[in-house]
């Protein structure tokens, strides 16, 4: 039995330290570099005088998400009318937006700050298989994802990647991530491929924190610093257990050691997302 309830939410943010600035937004999908992608961000809120404000750790801190997952299993908190609520923070000057890994649809048609905001993207082939890989060693305690977690968890451990990734769950949560930025996209966000980050077969923190240093670079006052902000941004990195090692560890275009028979149906399972990020 669900009952549906409604009711008001209250999200505590950290407050601007200048609220005349211009905040900025960067976005990106799952598993496409959101450790090092988190700690540039940070280093840029630092850089250009802003606050950080990573949105949804927000929301998943407060046990919120960001629509109805239709998990009827559990009792839920999500925003309503597609997340069209959630442009009220577009409202606000004065921070580094951050910690998206997919948008609420109704937060898509309505983002209009294109000039401030910067998506990063990957093969969802890749993310899928990435996905596969990481739940083993993934932390059960998030109040929004542990339940999901687990539950992969024991689903994982009897089946093969290739059996994985084509299955209808996983093909929808790839098509959902890709295409919750659809309207984004359409309207001419700025995007940058995680595989365009490489260097010798090697993320490349330095070149990551150039493409958005170079993209923001109409708000800079005069005070910023590119060689500041790349090796604040790298020992962010070192200093934190849960960032050590991301800037030079992954993998890209795994799938293409995939059977060419599972390929060739995952490419077409996957065909409308992987062509609105440029990757068909």
């Amino acid at each position: 039995m669900n009952l549906h309830l409604e009711a008001k939410f209250r999200l505590r943010l950290p407050q601007p330290k200048n609220l005349g600035l211009q905040s900025l937004y960067i976005f990106n999908l799952y598993r496409a570099g959101s450790s090092v992608v988190e700690a540039a961000a940070e280093s840029l809120a630092k850089m250009s005088g802003r606050t950080e404000n990573n949105v949804t750790k927000a929301l998943y801190e407060a046990g919120v998400e960001y629509f109805d997952t239709k998990d009827f299993s559990k009792s839920a908190v999500y925003l309503a009318d597609d997340g069209v609520s959630l442009l009220r923070l577009c409202d606000i000057g004065g921070y580094v937006n951050y910690g998206f890994r997919e948008v609420p649809i109704g937060f898509g048609q309505g983002f209009s700050h294109f000039a401030a905001a910067l998506l990063i993207v990957r093969d969802i082939r890749d993310i899928g298989i990435s996905q596969y890989n990481s739940v083993a060693g993934h932390v059960e305690d998030d109040r929004v994802y542990g339940d999901q977690i687990r539950r992969l968890r024991v689903q994982t451990s009897k089946m093969s990647v290739e059996e994985f990734i084509l299955r209808d769950d996983t093909i929808a949560f790839l098509n959902r991530i890709a295409m919750s930025y659809r309207p984004m996209i359409q309207r001419g966000i700025n995007m940058v491929q995680y595989e365009d980050l490489y260097l010798d077969g090697h993320f490349n923190t330095e070149m990551l924190c150039e493409r958005i240093y170079s993209h923001f670079s109409s708000f800079d006052d005069g005070t910023w610093d590119f060689d500041g902000y790349v090796d604040n941004t790298i020992q962010r990195i070192k200093n934190s257990p849960f960032l050590q090692g991301h800037s030079t560890g992954g993998k890209i275009r795994v799938y293409e050691t995939l059977p060419d028979k599972v390929k060739a149906a995952y490419t077409e399972k996957l065909k409308e997302a992987l062509q609105l990020l440029h990757y068909l």
